[in-house]
């Protein structure tokens, strides 16, 4: 439901009105679907989507500087969902799910901050549509992968959204005596997640991860032409500051 608020469908149901209003209101409807094309022509450029990403990604890597001045009691790493139909993960027929891409990143990053500084690894995630909860997931690739001590990997399992995952892993914190966090998630998704976290009492040094291009030439032919992954880039750029504002008018924290 949400994805109907926001580009590029909300401007194509935009421009789909416009033509069946055609009949009736002839200029207005054409020029709105001239609108709504050209808008979505440019919400597609690379261009646009790295230069709305950089209004989000405002935290530079975490370092052990920082974690030293900060002295955080554990690192949370945040899940980012699964790719449903990953059938080289488990047997054919069955069709295992894995973690999204953006998980797998976010997972990368923990295990290197937690190699860095020694700290226990709280994944945080909970279950969609039965499946196995995405906390799980992210532990079983820590220890089976990365070789990480079971001991050093907590597992919050209920959340399925960034201020459950806040309140739930403030609670399992607050029981481990854990008053500060190094927090890895996106890049572009940190600045919400800190919110929630701080909104919670945790004090949280960001670690982000999966930074946009910041190294495109804005006079490069590439950085104009329209592509999938800019608009997916663009969508995802909307969909976190409209989530800030709603922390803001909901929950008085941004």
């Amino acid at each position: 439901m949400k994805n109907l608020i926001l580009p590029p469908v909300s401007l194509l149901l935009f421009g789909l009105a416009a033509v069946l209003l055609a009949r009736r209101w002839p200029r207005f409807s054409i020029r709105a679907l001239l609108a709504s094309l050209l808008v979505n022509l440019v919400f597609a450029m690379p261009i646009v989507g790295m230069g709305l990403s950089r209004t989000l990604e405002i935290y530079p890597p975490v370092t052990m500087h920082m974690v030293e001045e900060v002295k955080p009691g554990a690192i949370v790493v945040l899940g980012g969902g699964y790719r449903r139909y990953a059938p080289e993960y488990g047997h054919p027929d069955e069709g295992q799910p894995t973690l999204h891409d953006r998980s797998l990143a976010r997972v990368r990053y923990a295990f290197r901050v937690h190699r860095m500084t020694g700290l226990p690894i709280l994944a945080s995630g909970g279950s969609f549509g039965g499946r196995r909860a995405e906390a799980d997931t992210m532990a079983a690739i820590l220890t089976e992968e990365y070789q990480v001590d079971p001991t050093k990997v907590w597992i919050e399992r209920t959340s399925r959204t960034t201020w459950q995952n806040a309140i739930n892993s403030a609670a399992y914190l607050h029981d481990h005596q854990v008053e500060s966090v190094i927090l890895v998630t996106s890049a572009i998704h940190e600045p919400r997640a800190r919110a929630a976290f701080e909104a919670q009492g945790i004090k949280v040094l960001p670690a982000p991860t999966s930074y946009s291009n910041q190294s495109m030439e804005v006079f490069s032919l590439s950085a104009w032409i329209p592509s999938m992954g800019a608009i997916s880039e663009t969508h995802y750029a909307f969909y976190e500051w409209i989530g800030r504002l709603w922390y803001l008018v909901r929950h008085g924290c941004f």
